[in-house]
């Protein structure tokens, strides 16, 4: 099995870092859009329940109960507003109660059991001239809250994917541009074990690899240096077994 290089190692550490970033962002944008969905959710229950409150007790004090369900529906296509009801005074009794049934939930099941998007709902006392005519509920949309977040989610994670893959080719290219020096090192390395003896490395790069790169020339200068002297002492040596030979040959001849 063929090693893998250091570039590539590099790179998939750096990409599994940029991973691990940008799902620790979007988690934190989610979770920061669902928290903000919710205060204004409340707020806008409120609003509501503001407005609605004037109309109901004109109604209720006439007794219109048809026409304060006709109004509490129009109020609950209001996209914010999940259920309404008219509870009873004292027994809270349901009166009239309205459910959005036109929202549809496009929401994954998981994301909704993950995020925490429940929201309490929101009593009003309707009171007229001291008389309690009751209490209205609303309990504000966590449908359009988990939809907010998951459209937002979305977007943020394709925005995400789309800057990883401009910058993930940048990344790649300045790393192999900047190990490029560290694999000429090598392949000096390489070219004097071979034999090629006065080969020197260039001393370029970043600073650790022109310490490398310097220590390696050194290291091989004194290499040569060394085998020109084991050289020169080995021919020495063979000179002298060759003078040293005639010698004994013209003593032979002589004897």
């Amino acid at each position: 099995m063929r090693p893998i290089g250091l570039s590539t190692r590099l790179l998939a550490v750096t990409t599994a870092a940029l991973i691990l970033v940008t799902l620790a962002g979007l988690i934190t944008q989610v979770f920061s859009h669902v928290q903000n969905a919710r205060h204004t959710a409340e707020d806008s229950a409120r609003s509501v329940g503001a407005a609605l409150l004037p109309m109901l007790e004109q109604v209720l004090v006439t007794g219109d109960i048809e026409t304060a369900g006709q109004t509490m529906e129009r109020v609950v296509r209001h996209r914010s507003i999940d259920r309404i009801a008219l509870l009873q005074p004292k027994t809270d009794r349901v009166v009239i109660e309205i459910h959005d049934t036109e929202t549809q939930n496009e929401v994954p099941p998981w994301l909704m059991d993950w995020l925490p998007h429940e929201i309490s709902s929101l009593k009003l006392p309707i009171e007229v001239g001291g008389v309690d005519y009751g209490t209205l509920t609303l309990q504000p949309s966590t449908g359009a809250i988990l939809k907010d977040a998951w459209q937002a989610g979305k977007l943020a994670l394709f925005g995400a994917l789309l800057s990883m893959a401009l910058i993930l080719p940048f990344l790649a290219l300045i790393l192999r541009r900047g190990l490029q020096p560290l694999s000429e090192l090598v392949r000096s390395v390489d070219r004097f074990g071979q034999g090629a003896l006065s080969h020197r490395a260039d001393e370029h790069g970043a600073p650790e690899i022109i310490r490398a790169a310097t220590a390696f020339n050194q290291m091989a200068g004194r290499i040569e240096n060394l085998m020109a002297d084991l050289g020169a002492a080995k021919a020495a040596a063979e000179s002298a077994n060759s003078i040293k030979g005639e010698f004994l040959a013209n003593m032979s001849h002589e004897i």
